[in-house]
């Protein structure tokens, strides 16, 4: 995928669809595409997430429980592990995209308003997993 087609996938997506083309560039480059598997463990419990995940077909759950299409934002900040494994949809798997710990930091620092954007979209702000 290139970083145009990840720019207009994270355009498409709340709450990157505020940020202006230039944020949203930055952001495509640094921004990996993955694919997982139906059933697929994500993430193992206990674990600190490191990786922003932007899911984009498919879903993720969290103890049985779906997540919203941005998980680990607050994760992400106070270093929480998770509860429980990250596994996607049993029968249609997940894909989307992944921003790296070191990189979320640097596009909240550099747009302090997606921070916001992120509470409001996604809901994972005050307490890191629903």
């Amino acid at each position: 995928m290139s970083d145009v087609e990840r720019l207009f996938k994270l355009h498409m997506t709340p709450p990157f669809d505020r940020l202006r083309r230039e944020e949203l560039s930055v952001i495509a480059r640094v921004s990996r595409e993955i694919r997982w598997q139906p059933g697929q463990i994500i993430a193992g419990p206990d674990q600190p997430l490191r990786h922003l995940l932007i899911i984009r077909q498919g879903a993720v759950t969290l103890v049985g429980r779906p997540l919203p299409p941005i998980i680990g934002a607050g994760a992400l900040l106070f270093e929480q592990p998770l509860p429980g494994p990250l596994v996607a949809d049993l029968t249609q798997g997940a894909a989307g995209l992944t921003i790296n710990r070191g990189h979320f930091f640097t596009i909240v620092n550099e747009c302090p308003g997606l921070l916001v954007a992120f509470h409001e979209c996604a809901g994972d702000m005050v307490s890191p997993w629903p």
